[in-house]
């Protein structure tokens, strides 16, 4: 919801829920989460 959410927190705030949310899940689910699936999606070369 960027940059929704960041009218109820800020940027570093946001991100460490959201990092904490998924810290239960492999570092490859992680990965998806935190943009992996933009880059296979729009096959971007990072």
């Amino acid at each position: 919801d960027w940059p929704v959410c960041t009218v109820a927190a800020k940027y570093e705030q946001v991100l460490e829920i959201v990092t904490n949310f998924i810290s239960s899940l492999s570092p490859a689910e992680q990965a998806h989460i935190m943009g992996q699936n933009a880059i296979d999606f729009y096959n971007l070369e990072v």
